[in-house]
């Protein structure tokens, strides 16, 4: 039934029309086309957002295994960069240093996830609306995203690499 106005509010009145034409008919509930549909895609849209939830937590869990590696290969690597430091090498060569170390580790894991990730997402076809899971947009955003991620990661261990003292890190050894 089409209204204009609440359609809440006519229900009484759609009730009492059916009661009048089949007095047998019975009317288990009135609801909207809307909250029709609501209920009718509720649990995929749950399902959504649990999966978006996890999807978040490994991106962060993703980020803080990049960032750790990336910290210990520059506190093992300490030495190096004070002696590049004492011999003049300026900030920038440091830090491309360390961000080419972990550019290159993001690579292999965007090219040993990208092949699996198409392999598996047969697996979750039935949950997605208009795009296939194996779109090439999406594949290209992911791996735009993750690599910027993981670049971000590993930018604070590359900055500190270039605050090592030359004398401290020299004296340790």
């Amino acid at each position: 039934v089409r209204t204009t106005g609440d359609p809440v509010a006519f229900a009484p009145t759609l009730r009492q029309v059916l009661r009048d034409l089949d007095a047998n008919l019975p009317i288990a509930a009135v609801a909207t086309l809307n909250e029709v549909l609501s209920r009718s895609v509720s649990r995929p849209r749950a399902l959504a957002y649990v999966l978006g939830l996890f999807s978040l937590l490994t991106l962060v869990l993703c980020t803080i295994g990049v960032y750790g590696v990336m910290a210990y290969s520059v506190s093992e690597r300490r030495r190096e960069f004070a002696i590049r430091i004492a011999v003049g090498a300026r900030d920038g060569q440091l830090i491309r240093s360390v961000l080419r170390q972990g550019a290159w580790l993001i690579a292999i894991g965007i090219g040993v996830g990208v092949p699996l990730s198409v392999a598996l997402a047969r697996s979750i076809a039935g949950l997605l609306f208009r795009v296939s899971p194996t779109d090439p947009a999406t594949l290209l955003a992911v791996v735009v995203g993750l690599s910027a991620v993981g670049l971000a990661a590993c930018w604070l261990p590359a900055v500190s690499a270039t605050r090592a003292d030359p004398l401290q890190a020299l004296r340790a050894e």
